[in-house]
């Protein structure tokens, strides 16, 4: 079980609900990714080989000038109603120190506008907004976690990038 090796990522969804619940939030239909951070690039190596036993390395992409790793679960972990297919594991960035450990949920979001406008008495953090492919809204719901919210499922992005790349070479 992933738990033994990298901690319960359930206390994570915990948080989430216990937010959302609060604040009057209806979370989007799908979670298709949780994220787990590391402090060193070693520990990043580690945590890689390790999760190759719970799934298939479904993109390794360098991203901000770090590697970021998602892997497609053989199993998807389960919690409540979702069926949670992805792991997320971004290699420290250099100047933006994570204590290691589960740190988000990313929830597919069909119409993240009208999402954003639903809930704008929250505070969201926007700077992902801007990205050409897959824009992200940041929830900070405690000093350790996060909710994000896109509108295309991770291993969807990972085609698109996947393609995009093939035609370049071309």
């Amino acid at each position: 079980m992933i738990e033994k090796q990298l901690g319960d990522w359930k206390i994570l969804m915990g948080e989430i609900f216990d937010f959302t619940r609060v604040h009057n939030v209806v979370l989007p239909a799908v979670c298709d990714h949780l994220c787990y951070r590391v402090e060193t690039d070693e520990r990043y190596q580690e945590v890689k080989g390790l999760l190759l036993q719970y799934g298939e390395l479904a993109g390794e992409e360098l991203v901000s000038g770090r590697l970021i790793s998602i892997f497609n679960l053989h199993e998807p972990l389960g919690y409540q109603q979702y069926k949670i297919d992805c792991i997320e594991l971004p290699a420290p960035k250099e100047g933006s120190p994570y204590k290691e450990g589960w740190e988000h949920a990313e929830f597919v979001c069909d119409h993240l506008e009208d999402f954003l406008k639903r809930y704008s008495h929250l505070s969201f953090k926007l700077s992902g907004m801007s990205k050409n492919l897959n824009p992200e809204a940041a929830l900070e719901i405690s000093s350790k976690y996060q909710i994000k919210f896109h509108p295309l499922h991770i291993l969807k992005v990972l085609e698109i990038e996947k393609t995009a790349k093939n035609s370049l070479k071309v």
